[in-house]
């Protein structure tokens, strides 16, 4: 008889078509957005915007500029009952790291060098404070020995604390430049540029190390306690943000507070009773590799 060979009947095709079709259209709903978009902070006078969230991967690799601005416009409205301008440059404030994220660095920086008139793109790597690793090159620098601990209230000499607290941004965290980096946010916001802005940060997925920038701008220029920025960062996400992430928004806020510019309580910044005052499990992110403690 007849050998049968394995080449799809026209049937099989259409169906082959169809359920590809259907796959596509229910990842292109799933993906419409991008994850955990809030808008921040606005100068709707000047036509300047600050969101967080997520980064914009295309359906099949590549950055989607499309899907980012589609996003941004629903989040203003949504949070804020804001119309974004109908044009605006976009600032993309990528807080990824190099060794194990250089693709997406890349493919977001050569879309805003092939399309210039669209907007920025600046890189700025966010690594969390590594528990006792970081800490206790901070103690050294410092010649505090023998290191009293991780969070800022294991620190009963408050000069010590002090002096970890101001060496904490480009000292002993190398290159977490929080203080700076949240500085420059509210300086593009508030300034006068010759086309309305948005300014987007973002890591993946709009949690952990966003939530520690983006805590520090909370703190720094809006006037929020630690803990009112970790409750928010927490919401944002709905999950606790890694642990390496909150220590270092307790060493912002801590030195924010060692040079007279928070408000409140100085011992707000130690408050990790309702958060994590160690890490509660492993952390899985590969930027974020603490030890577990007792």
């Amino acid at each position: 008889g007849r050998r049968r060979t394995s080449e799809a009947t026209p049937m099989g095709k259409r169906l082959g078509a169809l359920l590809l079709l259907w796959l596509l259209n229910a990842c292109r709903a799933r993906c419409a957005s991008v994850s955990n978009v809030e808008l921040v902070d606005y100068r709707d006078d000047l036509g300047n915007y600050f969101f967080r969230g997520g980064d914009a991967d295309a359906l099949i690799g590549g950055f989607d500029y499309e899907k980012l601005q589609s996003t941004l416009r629903e989040a203003a409205l949504a949070q804020a009952n804001i119309t974004l301008p109908a044009s605006f440059y976009t600032m993309d404030v990528s807080l990824f790291v190099y060794w194990f994220e250089d693709l997406k660095i890349h493919e977001e920086r050569k879309y805003f060098e092939d399309h210039p008139q669209a907007g920025g793109f600046q890189n700025w790597p966010i690594h969390g404070v590594h528990s006792m690793k970081n800490v206790s090159y901070g103690c050294e620098l410092n010649g505090i020995s023998p290191c009293p601990g991780e969070q800022p209230n294991s620190y009963e000499n408050r000069s010590q604390l002090c002096a970890m607290a101001a060496t904490f941004n480009d000292g002993w965290m190398q290159g977490e430049y929080l203080e700076q980096r949240a500085d420059q946010l509210s300086a593009w916001l508030n300034e006068q540029h010759s086309q309305p802005w948005a300014i987007y940060a973002h890591c993946s997925y709009g949690v952990d190390r966003t939530g520690e920038l983006v805590g520090a701008y909370y703190m720094r220029h809006m006037g929020w306690t630690f803990t009112k920025a970790m409750e928010h960062d927490n919401e944002v996400g709905s999950r606790e943000i890694e642990y390496c992430s909150q220590l270092a928004l307790q060493w912002e806020c801590q030195a924010l507070a060692c040079s007279g510019n928070y408000s409140y309580t100085p011992e707000d910044c130690g408050n990790c009773e309702p958060f994590q005052c160690h890490p509660r499990v492993q952390n899985k992110w590969m930027w974020c590799e603490v030890e577990l403690t007792d």
